[in-house]
């Protein structure tokens, strides 16, 4: 039976044990998120005060596309950490023995590589425009061109200036779903999970488009496929199978981790 002290115990020794590496992993990020702000600054600052009538931060979409591109590759990276512990036998001793349930195990894990990050890695995107808002401030002072941080309201004045809400979505879309993916990865490929579970998504994913082609290929008559779908998926149809894909995916991944031995079978 789930128990709120033992999680909470639990969830306070993964951080516990974990914090040395879980702080490296954030500075590493950081660092480089930093290290692209600095290249994007110096590559692009001069489209500052080039157009005065401009009223978003010339260096915004290229600071988004980092930010985009930062979230999704590093959420990968700490969703296939989720499992590290099991990739060898003492490891997967201590944690089968810990007394605590698998649930709780595994939602402790889980709070940590998967929400969590998204906290650090939001923080570390807002580290990074800082960095640049002040490098631009102090390199191009009095610009014609409004300088502002990427804070939420900017954000959101943005996304409705330039009608970007379903990028919006589809960006936390892929971020979910990859993240669920990349942590059911970590149970089967405790060795190097990032580029297998990566490897193994293309594969799947080339021979699922093959598949769907080839059928379209087969019934495409010139009338009869139009006839049939007519315009895009909603958004809530789209959220409804990205969740239920995520589901399907953190299911699994716990399955799996319930069914560990300390030998492994698989």
């Amino acid at each position: 039976m789930f128990s709120i002290t033992r999680f909470a115990d639990t969830f306070a020794k993964e951080l516990r044990e974990n914090k040395r590496t879980l702080l490296m992993r954030v500075l590493v990020m950081t660092g480089i998120m930093c290290l692209f702000t600095l290249f994007i600054v110096f590559q692009q600052y001069e489209k500052y005060g080039t157009d005065p009538d401009r009223a978003a931060d010339p260096l915004w979409v290229s600071m988004l596309g980092l930010f985009v591109w930062s979230i999704i590759i590093f959420g990968a990276i700490s969703a296939s950490n989720l499992m590290k512990d099991m990739s060898d036998r003492q490891s997967r001793l201590s944690t089968i023995m810990y007394p605590a349930s698998q649930l709780e195990k595994y939602l402790a894990r889980w709070i940590i590589y998967i929400p969590l990050f998204l906290l650090a890695a939001l923080a570390a995107c807002f580290l990074s425009d800082l960095l640049r808002y002040i490098i631009c401030r102090s390199v191009i002072p009095g610009s014609a061109v409004a300088l502002k941080l990427i804070t939420p309201s900017e954000l959101t004045d943005y996304i409705e200036q330039y009608e970007m809400w379903s990028e919006v979505n589809v960006f936390w879309m892929a971020v979910l779903f990859s993240q669920s993916l990349f942590a059911l990865g970590s149970i089967f490929f405790q060795k190097h999970p990032v580029a297998k579970t990566f490897i193994a998504v293309m594969l799947i994913a080339t021979v699922y488009y093959f598949i769907g082609y080839g059928t379209y290929r087969i019934f495409d008559s010139g009338y009869w496929y139009s006839g049939m779908i007519s315009g895009e998926p909603s958004m809530g149809l789209l959220w409804c199978l990205v969740i239920f894909g995520c589901i399907i995916n953190y299911a699994l991944s716990y399955w799996r981790f319930r069914e560990s031995e300390i030998i492994q079978r698989w």
